[in-house]
C-alpha cells in the first residue's frame, strides 16, 4: 500500500473488480511490484477510464440554471 500510494479500501475494491493481481501469503494479500507495475502500465494507457455518470438531482439541477 505504501509504494502505491493508494488507500486499503481503494486496493480492496481494484481487486475485487480483477484490475490489481495480489498474493495470498498465510492469509494476508501482497502486492508483487511486477504486478503494481503492470497495473500501473494498464492504467496509463487508459484501459480502466470510463465516463462519469450524472445523477439525476445534478442532471436536474443543470436544466435548472439560467
Amino acid at each position: 500500500m505504501e509504494s502505491s500510494g493508494l488507500s486499503a479500501t481503494t486496493i480492496w475494491r481494484f481487486r475485487q473488480r480483477g484490475w490489481l493481481k495480489t498474493t495470498n501469503m498465510a492469509g494476508r494479500q501482497y502486492i508483487a511490484r511486477r504486478d503494481l507495475v503492470e497495473f500501473n502500465r494498464r492504467m496509463a494507457a487508459g484501459e480502466f477510464s470510463k465516463e462519469p455518470t450524472i445523477t439525476a438531482n445534478a442532471a436536474a439541477a443543470k436544466e435548472v440554471k439560467p
